[in-house]
C-alpha cells in the first residue's frame, strides 16, 4: 500500500530593511524545494512577507493566510529556510508553532532539520531554536542601537526624522533652522505677546495651529540642549545624548512665557470666552443634535445670547434666545425641589419595581442554565475524542459550542452587573431619603442667578448625569408656530454604593409654563393652609378663654348668692 504524500508549503520572510546576504526570497524559495524534493513532499507553494518584522505577527499577512489556510486543512507541514525567517519572538515562535500541531495538525520543519515538531523528543532543541531565534533579533537591535547612537554623539543625523523646525546640511556638515522652525519662533513670540494662536499660526500657513503648537510646545525640545532619547524595553535600553550643535528655534524665556500662558488657558478654561450655561445639556427634541452657544454682540440693544441650532433645515428653527431660556429653564428645575409632592412622585415613579428586579433574576438564572448546558455538550464531545471518534469531523462543532460558551458567559456577566446596579426596595428607600437631604443642603433656598457657570452646571450634571448626550438625558427643545416647547428628561444619579442611578423619566415632561403654574399653585395653597392653621389655633384659643370666663362668671354668681344669703340672714 502507497503511503500518502505529505502536502507541504514554504514560508518566507525578509526583514523591513531588506536581506543583503543568502537570506533573500530566492535562496529561500530555492532551499525551500530542495529540501521538500528530497523527503518526496509534494510542494504546493509559498506564503511570503516582504520586508516585515518577525518581531511580532501583526502587519504579516501571508503569516495570518498561512494560519486560517491551516484551520481549513490545505496542508500538513510548513518549511521555512531558518527558524528567524519564521519570527524573532521566541515565545510567538513557540505558540504559534504549538498552535498548528496541537489545533490542525500541521508540523513546523526548518530546511536544515534542526527545528522539527514532528519528533516528540525534539522539544528541547525546538525551544533552544527559538531561543536562538530571538537572541539574534536581540543582537540586531543592540548593533542598530549603537549605530545610531554612535552618529549622535558625534553631531550627525541619527534617523529620518529631524527635530522640528530643524535640518541637517550635508554640504556644511551643520544643523540649520528651516522656514518652519522661524515660522514657529515668529507664531509663539506674537502669541506670548497676547495675539491668538489659531489666527497667528494660519498666517503663516500652519494648519491645526492650537493642536500642533501645543504639541510642539511640550514635547519638541524648542529651546534648550537638544537631547536625542533611545530607548528600548527589549534591550533595556533608556539613555540621552546631548547634542548641542542642534541650534534652539525660540530662546528658554520665550518658551516659559509660551508655556505660562498656555498653562493659564487651560487651567481657567478660556476665562476670556463666554461661558454659556445650559451647552452640554441642550438638545434639539426633533433630530436630538445638540444645541451651541454663540452671542450676537452688535445686536439691537446690545449682545444677546443664542443656542444655536446646526440643522435647522429639517427642525424649524435655527436659534433660540438664550436669556429667556436660561430663565424659564433654570426657574422651572429650581422650583422642583421645593414641590415636595411631585419630587416624591417622580422619586417613586423612577425606583426600580420587585417585578423588575424578580425578572432580572430570572433572567439570570436561564443564562447560567444555558452556560452549564453548553459546558456539557464541550465535555461530551471531548470524550467522543478521547474514545476514537474523527477529530476533522468535530472541529467545526467544536468552535460552534466555544462560540455559543462566550456568547452565554458574557450575557451571565452582563446580566450580573445589572442585578449589581439594581438596588433592593430598601437600599432604593434609603438612597432617596439621602438624596433629598443631599439635594437640599446644595441647592434648596438659592438663587440660580446668583450661582456662575460651574454652579448651575453642577446643579445640571446632578439632574441629567455626568454625559447627557450618551444617557438620552437633558432639556430638548423645539418652536411651534406659537412658542418653544421645552421637555426636560432627567436621571437623578443616586450616591448609596456608588452604583444605581434613576433613569429618564425622574423630571416629569411638561411645558415649562404648566411647571411654573403647578409650582405657584402648590405654593399657594401651602400658603393658605398655613393662614387657616393659623387662624384654627386663634379660634381654639378664643374658644378656651371664652370657657375660662364662663368658669369664672358661674363662680361669681355663686358668690354674690352666697352674699346675698349672708345678707338677708342678717337682715
Amino acid at each position: 500500500m502507497t503511503a500518502k504524500q505529505m502536502r507541504a508549503v514554504g514560508y518566507c520572510r525578509t526583514s523591513g530593511e531588506g536581506q543583503r546576504d543568502n537570506t533573500s526570497i530566492g535562496s529561500q524559495k530555492e532551499a525551500i524545494g530542495a529540501f521538500c524534493q528530497r523527503n518526496d513532499w509534494a510542494l504546493g507553494g509559498h506564503y511570503i512577507d516582504e520586508c516585515r518584522s518577525g518581531a511580532k505577527v501583526a502587519g504579516r499577512d501571508e503569516f495570518q493566510r498561512l494560519m486560517r489556510d491551516a484551520a481549513l486543512e490545505k496542508f500538513d507541514i510548513v518549511v521555512v529556510y531558518q527558524l528567524s525567517r519564521w519570527g524573532r519572538d521566541g515565545a510567538d515562535i513557540i505558540d504559534s508553532c504549538r498552535t498548528l500541531k496541537r489545533d490542525f495538525v500541521v508540523d513546523v520543519v526548518e530546511a536544515s532539520g534542526a527545528f522539527d515538531t514532528r519528533k516528540p523528543m525534539n522539544a528541547l532543541m525546538n525551544f533552544v531554536g527559538a531561543g536562538v531565534a530571538e537572541h539574534e533579533r536581540l543582537s540586531i537591535l543592540q548593533r542598530t542601537s549603537g549605530g545610531r547612537m554612535a552618529r549622535a554623539k558625534a553631531g550627525l543625523p541619527w534617523s529620518g526624522n529631524f527635530p522640528v523646525g530643524r535640518a541637517y546640511d550635508p554640504t556644511s556638515g551643520k544643523w540649520c533652522i528651516t522656514d518652519r522652525g522661524r515660522d514657529i519662533a515668529a507664531v509663539l513670540q506674537r502669541y506670548a505677546d497676547g495675539e491668538s494662536l489659531t489666527k497667528v499660526a494660519a498666517e503663516h500657513g500652519i494648519k491645526n495651529g492650537k493642536g500642533r503648537f501645543s504639541k510642539w510646545v511640550a514635547g519638541s525640545q524648542l529651546a534648550g540642549t537638544y537631547q536625542a532619547h533611545f530607548q528600548s524595553r527589549g534591550i533595556a535600553l533608556d539613555e540621552r545624548i546631548l547634542m548641542p550643535a542642534i541650534p534652539e528655534v525660540v530662546s528658554p524665556a520665550l518658551l516659559e512665557r509660551v508655556k505660562a500662558r498656555m498653562a493659564h488657558n487651560r487651567r481657567w478654561n478660556r476665562t476670556d470666552a463666554i461661558q454659556y450655561r445650559l451647552v452640554g445639556f441642550l438638545f434639539c427634541k426633533v433630530c436630538g443634535r445638540a444645541l451651541g452657544g454663540r452671542t450676537d454682540k452688535d445686536g439691537r440693544g446690545g449682545p444677546h445670547t443664542y443656542y444655536k441650532h446646526h440643522g435647522p433645515g429639517r427642525c424649524g428653527f435655527a436659534a433660540v434666545r438664550g436669556e429667556q431660556l436660561e430663565e424659564a429653564v433654570l426657574d422651572a428645575l429650581y422650583t422642583f425641589f421645593r414641590d415636595e409632592p411631585r419630587f416624591d412622585r417622580a422619586l417613586q415613579a423612577a425606583m426600580p419595581s420587585a417585578e423588575q428586579r424578580d425578572d432580572l433574576e430570572k433572567q439570570r438564572q436561564a443564562a447560567a442554565k444555558r452556560v452549564a448546558e453548553v459546558e456539557g455538550k464541550i465535555r461530551r464531545l471531548v470524550n467522543a475524542v478521547a474514545a476514537g471518534a474523527d477529530v476533522g469531523l468535530l472541529l467545526g462543532r467544536q468552535e460552534a459550542l466555544k462560540a455559543e460558551l462566550a456568547s452565554a458567559q458574557e450575557r451571565v456577566a452582563e446580566l450580573d452587573n445589572l442585578r449589581a446596579e439594581t438596588p433592593s426596595a430598601y437600599e432604593s428607600e434609603q438612597a432617596a431619603r439621602l438624596l433629598r437631604l443631599d439635594l437640599e443642603q446644595r441647592f434648596r433656598g438659592e438663587d440660580w442667578r446668583a450661582l456662575d457657570c460651574a454652579g448651575v452646571k453642577n446643579f445640571l450634571h446632578h439632574l441629567f448625569g455626568a454625559n447627557p448626550r450618551k444617557a438620552g438625558t437633558g432639556i430638548f427643545v423645539t418652536r411651534t408656530a406659537k412658542a418653544i416647547e421645552v421637555e426636560l428628561r432627567g436621571a437623578i444619579e443616586l450616591g448609596f454604593l456608588g452604583k444605581g442611578h434613576l433613569p429618564p423619566g425622574a423630571l416629569e415632561s411638561e411645558e415649562m409654563a404648566t411647571l411654573k403654574k403647578t409650582s405657584r399653585e402648590w405654593q399657594s395653597s401651602k400658603g393658605k393652609c398655613e393662614k387657616l392653621g393659623a387662624l384654627i389655633e386663634t379660634i381654639e384659643a378664643g374658644k378656651a378663654a371664652v370657657v375660662e370666663t364662663a368658669k369664672a362668671l358661674d363662680a361669681a354668681k355663686v358668690e354674690l348668692a352666697t352674699a346675698e344669703a349672708d345678707l338677708l340672714w342678717t337682715t
